[in-house]
């Protein structure tokens, strides 16, 4: 509920599916502050990356958008991230740098270097996975080696919000569970990556008939990471 109230009063004319798609990462750091044993409670900083997602992503994701357009944000935001004193240049990326202060407030870069390690990590991949939408066709080795990086270090951020100084196998198991969460996603939108022309190794699949071998492979994969 203070998620939701927070994310009106930052947009107010936010879409109850983007509020949706934010709260589901709200979850992953309530999950990993639970399982810490830490309160279960919404910080600056897991706001402030969670809003990142309807702002960043479905911004990316827009085939109305230009690639170079989309490349020159990614430039911005890594400079934003690493600290450099730079300005936005429109509305979208002043949005962008007000919830990055949310971040930078709750956690300075001298006292968590790991978040903003893994910030930029997931900046890098979201980069990366651009070539997903173009016409140049990956392998599946490629296709792999995005998805790992974007769900790993998207979830390695949460784990650092809630605690800053995590242990290895802390890190380990967030970056094993951000891989799930994200290969199970490229799964849930096979459907739409497909009518967008975007590349995953479900398409792939999907492009030789029923996804029933690679969702069992997934399924192993998961049930390794978590059991």
């Amino acid at each position: 509920v203070d998620f939701v109230r927070d994310a009106r009063a930052f947009a107010p004319g936010v879409r109850l599916a983007d509020i949706g798609q934010a709260l589901r990462n709200v979850w992953i750091g309530n999950s990993f502050q639970m399982l810490l044993d830490r309160p279960v409670a919404l910080r600056s900083g897991l706001f402030g990356y969670s809003m990142l997602y309807p702002v960043t992503d479905n911004w990316l994701d827009d085939r109305t958008v230009t690639t170079r357009a989309k490349h020159a944000f990614n430039e911005w935001l890594a400079r934003r991230l690493a600290g450099a004193p730079v300005r936005p240049r429109n509305r979208h990326e002043a949005d962008v740098a007000r919830l990055v202060e949310r971040i930078e407030r709750d956690c300075s870069r001298d006292r968590c270097p790991a978040l903003y390690q893994s910030l930029l990590a997931i900046n890098d991949a979201q980069t990366a996975s651009l070539h997903q939408h173009g016409e140049a066709i990956l392998s599946d080795h490629e296709l792999l080696a995005i998805s790992m990086a974007k769900g790993g270090s998207s979830v390695l951020v949460d784990l650092h919000l809630v605690a800053p100084a995590a242990t290895a196998a802390e890190e380990r198991f967030a970056f094993a569970y951000g891989v799930c969460l994200q290969l199970l996603d490229d799964v849930q939108d096979v459907g739409a990556d497909l009518a967008a022309n975007h590349q995953t190794l479900f398409t792939r699949a999907a492009g030789s008939g029923p996804l029933d071998q690679v969702a069992a492979r997934l399924a192993h994969f998961i049930n390794a990471v978590l059991f």
